[in-house]
């Protein structure tokens, strides 16, 4: 996790990427709308997630996007690391001390610290490709215990679902074995989309300004 911590923190630091992360959180949302989710302004109450932070310019994005769409929004940031967790902390105490923000070293598979049918809204970006087929359902029914109807979670994956998309992931784990020394788990599309339809959660599809790295929203009906 220390590896990944530092190593991810090149590609986070790239200028572009506040402006990937941004486009990314309003268009998902907006694809919650479509799919009948109230937005996050009218609801109240709101709490989210953010599930596998990888750091302090992802943090910084989320929280500010969640707090101008709704002030009193509660957030939730969990990640395994304690890096990414020690450096998500000190950006909360120096920037967001007035928000109600909780920072938590938690395993996403045991969300057990969160009351059932409580949280509104879910996020995570490429978040998958650390869990094999069965701990990823484990995850989805977690998420799905933990959200309101009517509650939404976003996402961003790249998932084989042709040719060139599954070249891509090939290439990505072998990237990531050698890069920061860790082995994916690749999913397919097909795959993803039987956990959806186990658990009952209607879903959209799109892109996103990454290519292949396409955008998901889930809705729990």
């Amino acid at each position: 996790m220390k590896n990944f911590y530092k190593k991810f923190q090149i590609i986070s630091k790239f200028p572009l990427w506040p402006n990937y992360l941004r486009w990314v959180y309003e268009k998902t949302l907006s694809d919650a709308e479509t799919l009948g989710a109230n937005p996050i302004h009218k609801r109240r109450n709101f709490i989210c997630l953010l599930c596998g932070v990888s750091g302090e310019i992802t943090a910084n994005e989320f929280i500010k996007f969640t707090l101008k769409k709704n002030p009193k929004s509660e957030i939730i940031i969990i990640d395994l690391g304690k890096e990414q967790i020690e450096s998500v902390r000190k950006l909360v105490k120096e920037k967001f001390s007035h928000a109600d923000i909780e920072v938590k070293q938690a395993n996403a598979l045991d969300l057990s610290f969160i009351k059932d049918h409580s949280v509104d809204w879910i996020d995570t970006d490429g978040f998958f490709s650390f869990f094999d087929e069965v701990q990823l359902l484990v995850l989805f029914k977690e998420w799905k215990r933990i959200l309101h109807k009517n509650g939404y979670i976003t996402f961003r994956e790249l998932t084989s679902r042709n040719l060139v998309s599954t070249m891509a992931n090939n290439a990505r784990d072998i990237i990531s074995k050698y890069y920061i020394n860790t082995k994916l788990h690749l999913h397919s599309l097909k795959e993803l989309e039987k956990d959806f339809e186990k658990l009952h959660l209607k879903h959209s599809h799109g892109l996103s300004p990454i290519p292949l790295l396409d955008r998901y929203c889930l809705i729990n009906k």
